[in-house]
């Protein structure tokens, strides 16, 4: 099911959001990280290496829209898109 409502927070529910999102990860991190270190088939590693990278990823993402909240880019504008990084690293002389 696909649903196109949009969904406004306040600042501190997307605080709050962020905090449970970042406490998540890090139990997810910590789980994966274990079972990294255990014996497991060739299929089950590459998938534990594939979660590890997509939380990291995802990690990026969610500071990269913090970031982008703090310059005064509402969260909805900001899209994720490369445009919107390289409008970011321009904004602070190529500094990110």
């Amino acid at each position: 099911m696909n649903d196109e409502r949009e969904v406004t927070f306040t600042d501190e529910e997307r605080h709050f959001v962020r905090i449970a999102l970042n406490a998540k990860i890090e139990q997810y991190e910590k789980a994966i990280d274990e079972e990294r270190g255990k014996r497991h088939t060739e299929v089950q590693a590459r998938r534990i290496e594939t979660w590890k990278y997509f939380l990291q990823g995802f990690k990026r993402s969610l500071a990269r829209m913090t970031e982008a909240e703090k310059r005064g880019q509402s969260e909805t504008k900001f899209s994720g898109k490369t445009e919107d990084f390289e409008k970011i690293f321009e904004k602070d002389g190529g500094v990110i």
